[in-house]
């Protein structure tokens, strides 16, 4: 049975704080038609026909890519506020569907607001700046930003911009980490897990990772 990954991505910024202009309303940030998506009738459906009867994408805006490197097909459309793409492996088991958004953008604490805390999450200090995830196991959410800054512990869930989320089967952080890294190896989705910490019940109790140079 083919494996549905869908990864909702927002355009990420730089900026000192989260400035991206109009704010998005919870079905904004995740429609309620995604997120608990239907791998059942994406296999009965096929990718296409599926994409167009979850997202609404008319007929005549149907643009399929082969990208002749990694043999990935993938469905493209975009509209006034969002740029949609929906990609299908070349070994035809797992399906890709991207959403960004254009002067619009979300923080952890709005995610919050909108969806509760999460069970897990992952703030981290890389060589390039700062990233911060949030993980909803009992939903299969994993939802991520990063920033070129790096935000202080008090800071992070209200200045580091969401940049999107990737949406999987319901699991243990294992089996998130496999559907939101497909692109890693064993050891590196381990790395990544030995990031991941409980959620406190305070959120003054937040701690950020420091990775070794």
């Amino acid at each position: 049975m083919r494996r549905l990954l869908i990864v909702v991505t927002a355009v990420a910024i730089t900026a000192s704080c989260v400035s991206w202009g109009a704010r998005l309303s919870c079905e904004d940030i995740l429609p309620a038609r995604v997120r608990s998506p239907d791998f059942v009738s994406m296999e009965a459906l096929g990718p296409e026909a599926w994409f167009a009867q979850v997202i609404g994408m008319p007929a005549s805006a149907k643009a399929e890519v082969l990208d002749l490197v990694s043999g990935e097909r993938a469905w493209t459309w975009s509209d006034v506020q969002r740029r949609y793409r929906l990609a299908l492996d070349a070994d035809g088991n797992r399906s890709r569907f991207g959403l960004s958004y254009v002067n619009v953008g979300s923080t952890g604490n709005e995610l919050i607001a909108c969806f509760g805390a999460p069970m897990l999450y992952r703030a981290t200090n890389v060589g390039y700046g700062q990233i911060l995830e949030l993980w909803y196991l009992n939903r299969g959410w994993v939802f991520y930003g990063e920033s070129s800054r790096r935000y202080s512990a008090s800071e992070i869930l209200n200045a580091l911009p969401i940049n999107g989320v990737t949406l999987g089967i319901p699991g243990t952080a294992e089996i998130l980490a496999k559907q939101g890294y497909p692109q890693l190896d064993e050891a590196g989705r381990r790395m990544i897990l030995g990031e991941l910490k409980t959620w406190p019940s305070d959120t003054v109790q937040l701690s950020i990772t420091l990775l070794a140079p």
